[in-house]
């Protein structure tokens, strides 16, 4: 089984439990492995707020080195979970909100899904600033969140 299959594979088995994985998720996820496919190579992501999240889990199914970032301290918890359950491998970074980014990690691709509008506004920019102090040179940012679609869309992403 190739990782293309083996991706469909378990992200059927992930389907089939709907606690794991609600519809929302599933089609930022699709959106999200979308453009990352676009790219045509294996690249660096930064799941930022992953600490449920199974993005990672895709991303490393799919050939990428994957670092999931979050606040909570149980995210190697999780993380190491689900790598397990999936036979990946992940690196997980608990981050304070006193933190920066180590300046030697650098991301082809960040990855922000309903974690960034969790916070005040102005705490909103300093993640914003600090994620994107991370992106590698030509890196790219995707940000879903809910927001007034008006004014910002569901799906926004950004060039480094």
């Amino acid at each position: 089984m190739d990782v293309h299959e083996e991706f469909q594979f378990n992200l059927s088995n992930v389907l089939l439990q709907p606690e794991r994985l609600t519809a929302a998720h599933y089609l930022a996820y699709k959106w999200v492995v979308s453009r990352i496919d676009a790219l045509a190579r294996p690249i660096s992501a930064m799941d930022f707020g992953a600490r449920y999240s199974l993005l990672p889990s895709i991303l490393a199914l799919r050939g990428h080195a994957v670092v999931a970032v979050d606040r909570d301290p149980q995210v190697g918890h999780w993380q190491g979970k689900y790598a397990q359950e999936y036979g990946v491998v992940i690196d997980t970074l608990n981050w304070k909100p006193s933190d920066g980014i180590a300046p030697d990690l650098k991301f082809d691709v960040i990855t922000a899904c309903w974690a960034i509008q969790h916070n005040g506004l102005d705490e909103q920019s300093r993640i914003v600033k600090t994620l994107a102090s991370a992106l590698a040179p030509g890196g790219k940012a995707a940000n879903i969140g809910f927001a007034d679609a008006a004014s910002y869309p569901l799906w926004h992403s950004a060039d480094g």
